[in-house]
């Protein structure tokens, strides 16, 4: 058997590094095809609803992005708002104003962050089979339902 493989010669240098070559631009290509889809997949307009986890008999816990109207001394109401999602920006539109912020983008957990309000805001975004469905989650649990426009 080594008798038979002694014919074999070794790669010439200048194939090994067009092999290499190739091999890195492959990786890179694919590298940044994922990271253009994984952000590119929430670009547009969504409208975005808020559940709230009952915690206790008493309280019910919702994002605090989520814009909040007393109705009276004992009650409130947690409201959507409307969302646009670019390559850079998100515009947040809640109360009817609009507001839009610079965003980070986090390919390796598919996660954003921004700051409202002079309060930072950081979401993993959970995609689901619907391609018109987003959720986002923070780290406390709390969940933003995005619906495509």
């Amino acid at each position: 058997m080594i008798n038979r493989l002694n014919h074999l010669q070794p790669l010439k240098p200048t194939l090994m590094k067009k092999i290499k070559v190739f091999t890195v631009m492959l990786v890179l290509t694919l590298g940044l095809t994922n990271f253009t889809y994984g952000q590119s997949k929430f670009y547009g307009q969504w409208t975005a609803n808020c559940p709230g986890e009952k915690i206790n008999s008493s309280t019910v816990q919702f994002c605090d992005l989520c814009p909040v109207s007393k109705q009276n001394i004992s009650s409130v109401e947690i409201n959507g708002f409307k969302l646009s999602i670019s390559e850079e920006n998100i515009s947040l539109d809640i109360d009817n104003k609009v507001t839009t912020v610079p965003y980070t983008w986090d390919s390796n957990t598919e996660s954003m962050q921004f700051t409202f309000n002079n309060r930072t805001f950081v979401f993993k975004v959970l995609s689901t089979t619907d391609p018109n469905l987003i959720i986002l989650k923070n780290a406390e649990g709390n969940l933003v339902v995005l619906t495509r426009k």
